[in-house]
């Protein structure tokens, strides 16, 4: 995990020499780890495109069942986010560190070549009964599985 943040450290110099290393360092990683590689990516960039949702990885499964971004459940799960969740010290904690990982196991699953079984079996295993357990008012035990799911995801696809 920490290799995924240090391009967009050494990228927040803004200086030729900064550009030139991050490349080197890209050239290297990508040739000794190809089944692991990695992008140039600005913090920014990361930090706008995966603070939209907290929802990330939910949005991933969605998407590979077929399901639009303006789908019910997500909307669900986005309601629960805005409503819910963040409304709370610990849960906006939560969100930040959902912000740090998410895209890293997302993009950990669209390398697999499996990546379609492996949503399906995120929806199945933890989002379906999350969703149940929004729609019967059962936040707190929403929150809690969904974090056992991102722990789950997080020791298989970032370790």
């Amino acid at each position: 995990m920490l290799v995924s943040f240090t391009i967009p450290a050494i990228l927040e110099l803004h200086t030729p020499a900064a550009e030139a290393l991050a490349d080197t360092f890209l050239e290297k990683w990508n040739k000794l780890y190809p089944k692991n590689p990695l992008g140039k990516s600005t913090f920014e960039a990361i930090n706008g495109g995966f603070k939209k949702r907290f929802c990330f990885i939910t949005t991933a499964v969605c998407s590979s069942l077929g399901k639009d971004d303006d789908c019910a459940e997500l909307n669900a799960f986005r309601k629960f986010r805005d409503e819910w969740f963040a409304e709370t010290p610990e849960g906006r904690a939560k969100i930040n560190e959902y912000y740090l990982f998410a895209p890293m196991i997302v993009s950990a699953i669209d390398r697999c070549a499996e990546s379609k079984t492996v949503y399906r079996q995120i929806w199945d295993r933890h989002l379906t009964p999350c969703l149940k357990m929004i729609e019967s008012g059962k936040q707190e035990e929403c929150a809690k599985q969904y974090e056992t799911m991102i722990l789950e995801l997080e020791r298989k696809w970032l370790s």
